[in-house]
């Protein structure tokens, strides 16, 4: 039985690590030849469509930020506004005038229960007549 007899390449755990070493230099030389690709493609000419794209995508951000600064002065309006109609509003008679109106609710809906309850008395003895009961 010689010394070298038996063994192949090496141990199972030298051979996993030749793998991922391998493995790891064609994954690195993919992500660099991908990266040098894309720094040194050419650029691509405008053509008109881009350059109306770019220049409306322009307008919009401006647009955009216009709008944001013009609906933040119209909030700082409004709450300065919203002080001065707040002390206008006369809380008391908007609870009386709705407690007014929750009570001739009440007052209705009563009515028309009380309303329906002899209908529904009358009826009830017209039947009975009738049946004989």
């Amino acid at each position: 039985m010689g010394g070298g007899a038996g063994r192949g390449r090496g141990s199972a755990g030298e051979d996993l690590s030749d793998d991922f070493d391998l493995l790891t230099a064609a994954l690195m030389g993919a992500v660099l030849g991908a990266a040098v690709t894309l720094l040194l493609r050419p650029r691509r000419r405008a053509t008109p469509m881009t350059r109306a794209l770019h220049t409306v995508r322009r307008g919009a951000t401006r647009g955009v930020a216009q709008a944001a600064s013009t609906g933040r002065r119209s909030a700082r309006w409004a709450a300065r506004q919203a002080d001065t109609l707040r002390d206008r509003i006369p809380l008391e008679s908007v609870g009386e005038s709705i407690g007014d109106y929750l009570s001739s609710a009440r007052d209705a809906i009563d009515d028309a229960v009380r309303t329906e309850l002899k209908q529904l008395r009358k009826t009830a003895r017209r039947q009975r007549k009738r049946l004989g009961l």
